[in-house]
């Protein structure tokens, strides 16, 4: 059974507050992956040719979905940058702007391969402790995520929500 948009705000308006805690966790080798992707889906985009927009489309989503949830930095992320096509056919197709975004993409992704997601280490730490002790909050240097936001408890007044993008 569907979820209404009044059940939803009936829900709201019968619990006030809510939980949140944010967490920014930062990686070198990711957010070189993340830059690199994020160059080839902008001159993807600027194209205009329905298979550079597909492919786009593609890299997006796959970028949101690795900034949103704790994923686990295996050979998965190559395979996805790899799905692009042989350095040479890139170059050919897209030019060398994009051959160069996607030979950093590869080497960042080939290296993350060998480092653990430290978002999916908090959450794993998060879930262990006991209720009402979270894990330590602030920036990790360990290599993994960048910029990921978690939730965790804490109190907040609900507003207006934020907005999402990738930069």
């Amino acid at each position: 059974m569907a979820v209404t948009a009044s059940q939803v705000f009936s829900f709201l308006e019968q619990h006030q507050t809510c939980s949140i805690e944010r967490r920014e966790i930062h990686s070198d080798v990711f957010g070189a992956l993340r830059r690199s992707i994020r160059s080839i889906v902008v001159r993807l985009s600027e194209d205009g040719d329905t298979d550079s927009q597909e492919a786009a489309d593609r890299l997006r989503i796959l970028l949101s979905e690795w900034l949103t949830v704790p994923v686990r930095f295996d050979g998965a992320m190559l395979e996805s940058v790899a799905a692009l096509g042989d350095p040479e056919s890139i170059e050919r197709r897209w030019g060398s702007e994009i051959r160069t975004a996607f030979d950093f993409a590869s080497v960042a992704a080939r290296a993350i391969r060998h480092v653990e997601n430290p978002a999916r280490a908090q959450v794993h730490d998060a879930r262990a402790a006991p209720p009402g002790v979270g894990a330590t909050a602030g920036k990790s240097t360990a290599t993994g995520a960048h910029a990921l936001t978690l939730t965790q408890s804490s109190r907040m007044r609900r507003s207006r929500p934020m907005p999402f993008s990738i930069r």
